[in-house]
This record gives C-alpha cells, sequence and structure tokens, in this order.
C-alpha cells in the first residue's frame, strides 16, 4: 500500500469526523454557543489537531453548510430529472427545497445563518467560506439555466428578464422557507391550515405568476 495514499484516506477520514461532530454540535447547542473546547471534548482530537484541518470556528461553520447546500443541489438536481420543460424543472426544484427543508429542518435553519455569520466580518479568510461562496455562484447558475431553458422552450413568460425573473424568485422561495421554520406552524395552526396544502399553493402561487402556458 503506497504510504502517501494511506495517510492521505486518514486525513481525509480525520476531517469527516470533525466536520460531523461539529456539524452535530452545531445543530444541538447552535452555532454561537458551540466553542472549539466543546468540539475537542466531543471529538476527541485536541484543538491543535482540529486547527491543522479547520482554521477556526467560521471555517468549520462554512464547511458545514457547504455539505448542507451540497446535499440540497443533488436532492434537486434528482427532482429536476424527471421534469420535461424549464418551467417544470423550476416547479420541481422547489418542491425539492421543500423535502430537504422537512428532512433536514435543523441544518436548513444552520444554513439559513450564513449571511449573519459572514456579516459579522469573522473568519473572513476562511478557506471553506471561499469554497462555500464559490459553491454559492454555482448553485445560482444552475438553477438559473432552469429558468432559462424555460424560456427557450416556452414554458416561462417571455417578458421578464431572466436574471430578474430567477434571483426573485429563489429569493422569495428560500425567504418563504426561512420564515415558515420559525413561524409555520403556529401560523398554519392559528388559521386552521393544513401544511402541506399552504406550502404546495405558495409554491403554485410564485411559479404560476411565469407560467408561460397560462
Amino acid at each position: 500500500m503506497n504510504t502517501s495514499s494511506r495517510r492521505e484516506r486518514e486525513k481525509k477520514a480525520r476531517e469527516s469526523e470533525i466536520l460531523a461532530k461539529a456539524e452535530e454540535l452545531f445543530l444541538s447547542k447552535g452555532f454561537d454557543n458551540t466553542s472549539m473546547d466543546d468540539l475537542a471534548k466531543e471529538s476527541q482530537y485536541t484543538k491543535r489537531t482540529i486547527y491543522k484541518y479547520f482554521t477556526s470556528k467560521e471555517d468549520l461553520f462554512y464547511a458545514v453548510i457547504l455539505r448542507g447546500y451540497e446535499r440540497l443541489l443533488a436532492m434537486i438536481d434528482s427532482e429536476c430529472s424527471t421534469g420535461k420543460t424549464g418551467f417544470e424543472k423550476v416547479k420541481l426544484a422547489c418542491q425539492a427545497y421543500y423535502k430537504f427543508f422537512c428532512k433536514f429542518p435543523e441544518l436548513h435553519s444552520l444554513m439559513s445563518l450564513w449571511t449573519t455569520v459572514k456579516a459579522k466580518g469573522n473568519g473572513s479568510d476562511s478557506p471553506f467560506r471561499q469554497k462555500f461562496m464559490n459553491f454559492n455562484q454555482t448553485m445560482f447558475q444552475r438553477l438559473m439555466s432552469l429558468f432559462e431553458d424555460g424560456k427557450a422552450d416556452g414554458s416561462i413568460c417571455s417578458d421578464y428578464d431572466i436574471s430578474e425573473l430567477s434571483y426573485s424568485s429563489i429569493f422569495l422561495i428560500t425567504s418563504f422557507f426561512h420564515m415558515f421554520s420559525h413561524v409555520g406552524n403556529t401560523y398554519t395552526q392559528n388559521f386552521n391550515l393544513d401544511k402541506e396544502r399552504f406550502v404546495s399553493f405558495t409554491i403554485n402561487l410564485l411559479t404560476d405568476s411565469f407560467n408561460g402556458h397560462k
């Protein structure tokens, strides 16, 4: 067995173990309430070892949410593969987002914190922050391509500027689920609404506004 390749696998395994434990702590205690001492204790790695892989707690945060967004994009890609038109794929992408939201509610809430963490300016030199920002741009471009496909095949209304439509739609759907994670249960219970029907209606309300076949 090649010594260097074995060491590389061991390094990747340690990084994965630290990352998994960091995600577990962030989800259970919250990002602000988790310290590197907590992580060292729970992972059974010294802080010195942890800092060999991640430059700071913020670096770990970006690594965790990067993995979360990679899961989300994989679910979107899988769901969209059944769509025949750009419009169908956009709608399926929204539904995939909801499935992710239901399957990983705590992770979704953590992922929503990235703008807050970024605004504080901590971790500006974080390697994983840059990786996350690059992935975020890639994800936006991937989603925008669905709208472009819809405009090209006529399933999305041609009256809209495709960039404005893409960014506005992504903002609206992500903002809706961000708000829903905080007050969705209370809101639907207060007005005696079926949660699934309410979410489906909201997605339809958004997507029908640019349906090119209506």
